[in-house]
């Protein structure tokens, strides 16, 4: 996906607050103006104003909803591009092959059906495009977490769950709220202050709360070790939807290379899904620098791996 789709899909507060005057007086007054031209609506602006409507439903509405009015967005152009082509090659069989220039239209209609609705269907089946793949690149800034690294998080899962399912609702929901559960360890990177291990969860009621550690059962137990028991505990006592164990550690990328410190989140969900992420860290006198970002399948320690 371009970079204009990526900015306009993450919907950030300067997106939504610009372009929702804009798509709300485009919704009102569109149906009017062309109505005052001629006494049929064309089938074209029912599809604008449900892009324009799903637009707006997607910059406002919860993540776990708006993803999807985000793909309506997509679906409708698609539509849009197949049916715009199918009535060109129609209307070049019915005039006839043999008149010059009847297969015009049906070129100049293919260029944006081949750009602009292939990769929007994909989008739409996928929830990213197959240009998702985080760039090669060294250490960057830390994005504003407003954006939570959304982008390369997505990038990230979407290469690990490769020719999965599209639709996979548990999956979705632990990736929609991963940003949630990193949202404190941004924080305390912003502030040059170490990442203390800490433990997140969502309740049935969709609300997310932080979960302490449970008293040590000896000096020797450590602190991932004692809030993975209070996870535990929870998903069984409280009904835990999907829980978080974010902390810091290391890992070496290449042999003989220097080992590099990882952010590292754990995310399991009580329907069988299960990923850890890590997010490489660099610390300079200034500001953290994050690396590459990657994902590897989790091993079901909260709610434990389903027998099928």
């Amino acid at each position: 996906m371009s970079v204009f789709g990526k900015t306009l899909f993450s919907a950030p507060p300067f997106i939504r607050w610009t372009l929702t005057p804009v798509l709300v007086l485009a919704a009102l007054f569109l149906p009017l103006m062309v109505g005052a031209v001629q006494p049929t609506i064309p089938w074209v602006v029912y599809l604008v104003e449900l892009v324009f409507l799903a637009l707006l439903a997607g910059f406002w509405l919860p993540t776990r909803y708006g993803r999807w009015a985000f793909r309506l967005v997509t679906a409708t152009i698609f539509v849009f591009a197949a049916v715009v082509l199918g009535q060109e090659i129609h209307h070049a069989m019915t005039a006839g092959a043999d008149r010059e220039g009847v297969w015009g239209p049906v070129f100049e209609a293919l260029i944006p059906f081949v750009a602009i609705g292939i990769p929007c269907l994909l989008y739409t089946l996928r929830g990213s495009s197959p240009s998702s793949a985080p760039p090669e690149r060294t250490f960057a800034r830390l994005v504003d977490p407003e954006s939570l690294l959304s982008y390369e998080l997505t990038a990230a899962l979407a290469k690990l769950h490769s020719g999965s399912a599209a639709f996979d609702p548990p999956r979705d929901e632990a990736e929609e709220y991963l940003g949630l559960f990193l949202d404190p360890a941004y924080e305390m990177l912003d502030n040059t202050e170490p990442v203390s291990p800490y433990a997140m969860a969502l309740l049935p009621d969709e609300s997310v709360i932080f979960v302490d550690p449970v008293p040590r059962p000896s000096p020797a137990t450590p602190l991932l070790g004692q809030l993975r028991q209070a996870l535990r505990q929870g998903a069984t006592d409280s009904g835990y939807l999907c829980t978080a164990l974010i902390y810091t550690d290391t890992q070496q990328s290449l042999p003989g290379r220097p080992s590099t410190k990882v952010l590292s989140a754990e995310i399991d969900h009580h329907a069988d899904y299960s990923v850890i992420v890590h997010l490489p860290l660099e610390f300079t006198a200034r500001e953290p620098l994050i690396g590459e970002i990657s994902a590897d399948i989790g091993k079901y320690e909260v709610f434990g791996k389903p027998i099928r």
